[in-house]
């Protein structure tokens, strides 16, 4: 059940973004194109049931479309907004993807600690982010009554 839970909160986290995202149309595009992966994820892993090798496969399909929305998204949004968290995250999500995805097709004894590691990632950019984007919009906010006073 919690390989099902973490692509939802990825989809409230991106149904957040988008809420507050006040980038270009096409920032928007890749955000709900994000949110179509990770639901679709969630509803995949929660119909492939415990078989490791299928878990692993859908996991690392996931994270691989996942983590290219995500890097789209921070190469279109520029300096702004919480970027390099994004693009690093996005990144490695490609990278850990394509590892499962092979871990999953091997002959070998596929294990799902693997993701383990991927979810203590996963968390500590998701509050990277989280934090960045408070200060910035703290700080618009701040510039904002100060402009006004």
């Amino acid at each position: 059940m919690l390989l099902v839970t973490y692509p939802l909160i990825d989809v409230l986290a991106l149904m957040l973004d988008r809420w507050d995202a006040t980038g270009s149309a096409r920032s928007r595009i890749a955000v709900r194109a994000n949110v179509a992966i990770s639901a679709l994820a969630a509803v995949v892993l929660a119909t492939v049931g415990s078989d490791t090798q299928h878990v692993l496969l859908v996991w690392g399909i996931w994270a691989i479309a996942a983590g290219a929305a995500q890097l789209l998204v921070a190469l279109v949004r520029g300096r702004a907004r919480g970027r390099w968290p994004m693009l690093l995250s996005g990144g490695l999500s490609v990278l850990a993807g394509a590892m499962f995805a092979v871990t999953a097709t091997g002959s070998g004894d596929a294990t799902l600690s693997v993701l383990a590691g991927y979810a203590v990632l996963g968390a500590v950019f998701f509050l990277t982010s989280a934090l960045r984007l408070h200060r910035s919009a703290r700080s618009l906010r701040l510039a904002g009554t100060a402009g006004a006073a």
